[in-house]
């Protein structure tokens, strides 16, 4: 069971109907939260897929991280470049442009 459909199933628990529909002469119980478990499992792949980093995006993080890198070394910031404040800036900046 994929990530995803571990979310899907903890949100939209499996409760079965009292009732049965018959299909092909037999009769099959019905999940009643199946419907919404399958949106969201859509929803949470389209997430996935959207949250990917691209070339695009690796460049623009390039890009913020040589710019804040000589901002921090002209206002003679106290902030050494492989410090976590520094990736969080970066990150923060990144997130801003999106």
């Amino acid at each position: 069971m994929s990530k995803a459909e571990e979310r899907a199933l903890e949100a939209y628990p499996i409760r079965m109907s009292a009732f049965r529909r018959i299909l092909d002469r037999e009769e099959h119980p019905i999940d009643l939260n199946e419907k919404d478990r399958r949106k969201y499992l859509k929803g949470y792949e389209q997430a996935e897929k959207d949250l990917v980093l691209t070339g695009e995006d690796i460049a623009k993080i390039e890009q913020i991280t040589y710019e804040y890198g000589i901002e921090i070394a002209d206002e003679g910031f106290p902030i050494p470049w492989n410090s976590p404040e520094f990736y969080d800036e970066v990150a923060r900046r990144y997130n801003d442009s999106k």
